[in-house]
């Protein structure tokens, strides 16, 4: 076997890498969407607790949709 592995095409890679995601409340009452990233500044999305819904709402009929296909 090769040592050589090409991280995004070989198909023997079967656990691809995932960033870390945290979700929390900030000292705003703002709801926080934070996912790690080890080269540069987290990503991160502020949302209006009030919006907290909708986002879950999108975020279900995303996932709804791609366990159907």
């Amino acid at each position: 076997m090769s040592s050589d592995i090409d991280w995004h095409e070989d198909e023997s890679v079967v656990v691809k890498s995932v960033s870390a995601v945290a979700v929390y409340t900030n000292t705003r009452g703002e709801l926080v969407i934070r996912q790690e990233n080890s080269m540069e500044e987290d990503q991160v999305i502020i949302v209006p607790m009030e919006q907290a819904k909708a986002i879950e709402k999108a975020i279900l009929a995303q996932y709804s949709d791609s366990i159907v296909q």
